[in-house]
């Protein structure tokens, strides 16, 4: 059984990014990738690169996040509507929140333990403020909760899902 503790926060901050195609990235050492479309979870994708693609609401725009390290699982949060946690395999030792194609500044490094796998918990909401339009206005937020993996945790955990997320997974 999966137990959260209280928040253990080893360092944080907040930015934006730039999303287009309705996406962003975890990056490991700056790369972008290629994204087929598919995000079953209809929040956050592991891809083959040891990143992962972030879905938006937004087609095109600057999308708020915040981000936290810590030593080992946080607490849920419920103030957001969609909670879902994947594990990356950060084998640089780097992996940071960048921006669709390169664009914007990359995030602070998350892996701040170094090479090994994490826990990144991608939590979402307002997706559908602005959906599928260009905007400079930010409708939607994320949060990125980052921990070192244990053995034992599951690749992909649903802990909350909105009608958004219940959408993009039946489109």
């Amino acid at each position: 059984m999966v137990q959260d503790r209280p928040m253990t926060i080893e360092t944080s901050g907040a930015a934006s990014t730039w999303a287009d195609y309705h996406q962003f990235y975890l990056s490991p050492d700056g790369e972008t990738f290629d994204w087929d479309g598919n995000a079953p979870n209809g929040v956050i994708e592991p891809l083959s690169g040891g990143g992962a693609v972030v879905v938006t609401g937004v087609y095109s725009g600057e999308v708020p996040y915040a981000w936290a390290s810590h030593a080992e699982r946080p607490v849920v949060d419920d103030r957001w509507d969609d909670v879902v946690e994947i594990v990356l395999d950060a084998r640089s030792g780097d992996l940071r929140i960048e921006g669709w194609g390169g664009l914007g500044e990359g995030s602070e490094n998350l892996a701040t333990r170094g090479a090994g796998r994490y826990v990144v918990r991608c939590s979402a909401r307002d997706r559908d403020a602005q959906y599928g339009r260009a905007y400079e206005t930010p409708g939607e937020a994320f949060r990125f909760d980052v921990w070192p993996a244990l053995e034992g945790d599951a690749a992909e955990r649903i802990i909350r899902s909105s009608g958004f997320a219940e959408r993009h997974r039946s489109a």
